[in-house]
């Protein structure tokens, strides 16, 4: 019997060319990435988080997803989350971040799998990432069905054809052509790469967190540059509020360093008589005197700092 205090799926593929209970390892990495990121960004868009940044380390561990099984009966995927946490004064089990976005991955298959539309949770970020994910499916199996148990809740999502779930998802719609997407460019240090899903995370020089989308980028292009300052451009998304989500980028190329540029002493904490210490007392007040400043200019500037 599962243990009504984790989250519990069984993702059934079917119509693969492999034998019952088998998958290739690199069918079954992708299918774990695509799953785990879903249910991650969908916590995010919950939690009010889907902006740019990076997710804090309490939502991490409600979201995290572990493979406790695999068997046949077509090849069945046995998923688990984390254990949730009982209320003390009602005995029932808390439905935490994690396990609303479960119900929330749940709730976007069955509505594009009737025609409807999907819940609050999905923003433009998690609707490509459900894409992505049915995508990921469809290349390993033709149809998919999945039941689950969440906080004592069962569900049941009969059988599914990929592509026919993939045409009915309705996409954010691109830019228009008569407004083209302006570009943005971002530089920091590339510190995390998925070379598999084409997804990358930038941390420029204020420490926030960029993610990057591309499919064409090869391996080869960006294992050098990890752990390096990188040069990003491509189309921002944005989410309601002009929040940046994520850019598409189309380049990825090392940062162009600035000779001279000391970075680290912008953020380094000075003390006054260390700026001072260079400087000389006045002679006279002529030494104050800017060189060719009218005489209207001079009066602006009375009046302004005289309010």
């Amino acid at each position: 019997m599962p243990d009504p205090t984790r989250t519990h799926l069984a993702l059934r593929l079917v119509g693969g060319q492999q034998r019952d209970g088998e998958i290739p390892l690199v069918d079954l990495a992708k299918i774990a990435a695509e799953t785990q990121v879903l249910v991650r960004r969908l916590a995010r868009s919950i939690t009010d988080r889907s902006g740019p940044g990076r997710t804090p380390a309490h939502l991490e561990e409600l979201t995290q997803l572990l493979l406790v099984g695999i068997h046949g009966g077509s090849t069945v995927l046995e998923i688990a989350g984390p254990q949730m946490e009982a209320q003390l004064d009602l005995g029932e089990v808390a439905l935490d971040a994690g396990a609303q976005a479960v119900e929330a991955l749940l709730d976007g298959i069955d509505a594009i799998r009737r025609g409807g539309s999907l819940p609050g949770p999905y923003d433009d970020i998690t609707i490509r990432s459900l894409d992505a994910w049915l995508a990921t499916v469809g290349e390993t199996a033709g149809e998919f069905e999945i039941e689950a148990t969440v906080a004592n809740r069962e569900w049941r999502i009969p059988r599914t054809v990929v592509e026919g779930a993939r045409e009915a998802l309705v996409r954010p719609a691109p830019p228009s052509s008569a407004q083209p997407a302006r570009s943005q460019v971002v530089e920091g240090v590339l510190y995390d790469a998925n070379l598999h899903t084409g997804r990358y995370v930038i941390e420029d020089d204020m420490g926030h967190a960029i993610a990057l989308e591309t499919s064409i980028f090869t391996s080869e292009h960006v294992a050098p540059l990890l752990g390096q300052r990188v040069r990003a451009e491509g189309t921002p998304r944005l989410d309601e509020g002009g929040r940046l989500q994520a850019i598409e980028a189309s380049v990825l190329l090392p940062a162009t360093e600035i000779e001279g540029l000391d970075s680290e002493a912008f953020w380094r904490n000075i003390e006054l008589d260390e700026l001072l210490s260079d400087a000389e007392p006045l002679q006279a007040l002529e030494d104050l005197r800017i060189s060719g400043l009218t005489e209207e200019e001079g009066d602006a500037f009375l009046r302004v700092i005289s309010e």
